[in-house]
């Protein structure tokens, strides 16, 4: 089918927070078929869509099951695959789905896992995907299988703008600092980063934290406080079951450490999500973004709602350093081994991503497996969701 019959399927817009939109055009029956052949067709066009302001949503099209959005964002657009959780892992999360004691109610597989479920009355802490390491994606796609019947938006937040809207104090040490977090490795990161495609500055933002969840609810309230946000829902806290403390560490040109205090970190959290948008979810609704421009999050919401999520293109945060000085240890830094954002993240899960225990649990028998995940991984406790 040539390009030009292939476009008489599709209608290209802008919707709502500058996002493009791609619909089938009316009468079409939205098969993923036409979809596939045109993305296929259109692949730089959507790149330069999905690495800039506003991100891409596929929406109305006939999408039967999450195998078909794997197709569409890795095979059709050509977005590359991520490194993929070793074997063991994926088997280990197959087995505790078939059995009802997925770990923290989330399935891995090859290419995608589901999201965790919204929490009423409770937001999640923003964050950028595998942002605790340098190693992360630079797409990331959510797919809506199962709407929420209220509420259960997802909300992100746009980097560029929340740099300017933070005071020249804090602006300043985030340009002359290292970023610091301990989950990272001894890696001292960019604290501001450059986006390749825009060159707008962008930042780091990793928040699963017991001492950095009452600084984001303290800047939610405030956000919420204003005219421009005073529709973001209610909340009572923010959602967080891991074991982390840390706040946010800067690294000076020595090498040194600067904890922020309260104040500071309650700063940041308020300039960046001032930048807080809201996407309300259709059925099939596939959003794509860019994860170096924005960082997101989970709003309050209940149940029914599934969704699931798809990463892309691993790169290293430290290849985006700004030309303009920054500190000594970033750049000695840069070219550091560091494992990858698998391994990071295997790292982060404890025993939960040990290969010789998940081995060992394959030798019990199903009964003994569902007991032992019913009380120590199902509830999700010390995972970061």
């Amino acid at each position: 089918m040539s390009s030009s019959s292939l476009s008489e399927h599709v209608i290209i817009s802008t919707v709502q927070n500058d996002v493009s939109c791609i619909q089938p055009a009316p009468g079409h029956n939205g098969n993923c078929t036409d979809l596939s052949n045109w993305c296929r067709a259109n692949r730089k066009l959507l790149r330069k869509i999905v690495f800039r302001k506003g991100g891409l949503l596929l929406r109305g099209w006939d999408v039967k099951c999450v195998s078909i959005v794997e197709e569409i964002i890795h095979d059709a657009i050509g977005f590359q695959t991520m490194e993929s959780y070793p074997q063991w892992f994926l088997d280990f999360n197959k087995r505790a789905e078939r059995l009802g004691v997925p770990a923290a109610g989330l399935v891995q597989t090859k290419r995608s896992r589901n999201v965790p479920h919204a929490t009423p009355n409770q937001i999640q802490c923003p964050h950028v995907e595998f942002g605790a390491g340098p190693y992360r994606p630079r797409v990331v796609g959510f797919y809506c299988e199962i709407v929420p019947k209220a509420d259960g938006e997802s909300g992100r937040v746009y980097f560029p703008d929340a740099i300017e809207r933070l005071s020249p104090e804090i602006r300043e040490l985030l340009e002359q600092k290292g970023w610091w977090n301990p989950l990272a490795n001894n890696i001292v990161q960019p604290s501001i980063l450059v986006h390749p495609e825009t060159k707008k500055r962008t930042m780091q933002l990793y928040s699963f934290s017991h001492t950095l969840a009452p600084c984001v609810f303290k800047a939610y309230q405030k956000v919420r406080s204003t005219k421009e946000k005073a529709h973001l829902p209610l909340v009572e806290g923010v959602f967080y079951a891991g074991s982390d403390t840390y706040g946010i560490t800067l690294v000076n040109d020595d090498g040194s450490l600067l904890d922020l205090t309260e104040e500071q970190m309650v700063e940041i959290y308020r300039a960046i999500l001032s930048t807080l948008e809201l996407h309300t979810w259709q059925k099939d609704d596939i959003l794509l973004f860019d994860n170096m421009l924005y960082g997101h999050m989970r709003m309050p919401g209940g149940e029914p709602r599934k969704l699931h999520a798809l990463f892309a293109e691993e790169v290293d945060s430290r290849t985006m350093i700004p030309h303009e000085k920054v500190a000594t240890c970033v750049t000695k830094d840069a070219k550091k081994a560091c494992p990858s954002a698998i391994n990071t993240t295997l790292q982060q899960l404890g025993p939960g991503g040990s290969k010789w225990i998940l081995a060992t649990l394959t030798y019990l028998p199903d009964f003994l497996f569902r007991l032992i995940g019913k009380y120590f991984w199902l509830s999700g406790k010390g995972y970061n969701v």
